[in-house]
């Protein structure tokens, strides 16, 4: 490959992962006070859209809210390594991608249990792992339904 095509390959498939795992960083290095101020700004975005919280679900839906990201981290992490690895000679195998998201999890765990109020939990490294695995799925059917 050519030195434009490397430049052009950088920027347009492992830039997006890299900035992607750093946004992902950066969320994990807020302390616990800061990311449960995060869930408060999404309920404050559902109420300004009209959808209300239900009683019963107060005191959850911050929890949920904050589980969902985790999810959507690494759907979104998925999407992006697999494009990057795409781009490799030759081109990875998607477990080995999905193996890589599931990595980044764990370490994303281990560097939040530095974070004041922040606490790891191989829960959050399942719900990220589902994530990485839908993003999995999702990726394979477009394949296939575009061959």
């Amino acid at each position: 490959m050519h030195s434009a095509g490397r430049r052009t390959a950088l920027l347009t498939r492992w830039l997006p992962l890299a900035a992607w795992m750093l946004v992902i960083f950066l969320l994990s290095h807020q302390p616990g006070d800061e990311s449960k101020k995060t869930s408060e700004w999404v309920l404050r975005l559902f109420s300004w859209f009209g959808i209300g919280e239900p009683v019963l679900l107060r005191y959850h839906i911050p929890f949920l809210i904050r589980k969902l990201a985790h999810f959507t981290e690494y759907f979104i992490l998925f999407l992006l390594a697999d494009r990057a690895a795409e781009g490799l000679a030759p081109p990875q195998p998607r477990w080995k991608v999905w193996l890589l998201c599931v990595l980044y999890a764990c370490t994303d765990e281990f560097h939040q249990g530095f974070m004041p109020g922040r606490v790891p939990t191989p829960v959050d490294v399942a719900i990220d792992a589902a994530g990485a695995g839908l993003g999995w799925a999702v990726r394979g059917f477009f394949r296939r339904r575009r061959a």
